[in-house]
């Protein structure tokens, strides 16, 4: 999930699952190895259509959702397996702590993805 989480970081859940939305960092058992567990970005919901890595447009059915990693050169996810199943996801990450004991709230939509406007790009 590199950027968004890095390398030792920690992460603070919430088991309160209900009501996926799309842009929430969720961690769930992984679809290959169920005793291991996966933090990735829910991309899509039930009925959502998907151009996939390999351009290829697929529609989530219910009880699944989309899950893909922030470094998509190297993240296993949807794009590898398909849609996941909802009861696979087991919390919602909400906070990074990192090496230096700060505090982050992870954002639904990582800044990099956010389109600006203009204006906010000759800002920077």
């Amino acid at each position: 999930m590199y950027p968004t989480l890095e390398k030792n970081d920690w992460v603070l859940t919430s088991s309160r699952r209900n009501g996926l939305h799309r842009g929430d960092v969720v961690v769930l058992r992984s679809v290959k190895e169920p005793k291991e567990r996966m933090i990735k970005r829910v991309t899509g919901l039930p009925d959502d259509l998907i151009h996939t890595d390999d351009a290829k447009l697929v529609r989530v059915p219910r009880g699944y959702c989309w899950i893909e990693g922030d470094n998509a050169s190297v993240s296993l996810d949807s794009n590898v397996f398909g849609a996941v199943p909802v009861g696979l996801v087991e919390s919602r990450a909400l906070y990074r702590l990192d090496r230096g004991w700060r505090l982050h709230k992870l954002e639904s939509v990582p800044r990099e993805r956010l389109q600006r406007t203009k204006k906010e790009r000759e800002v920077r």
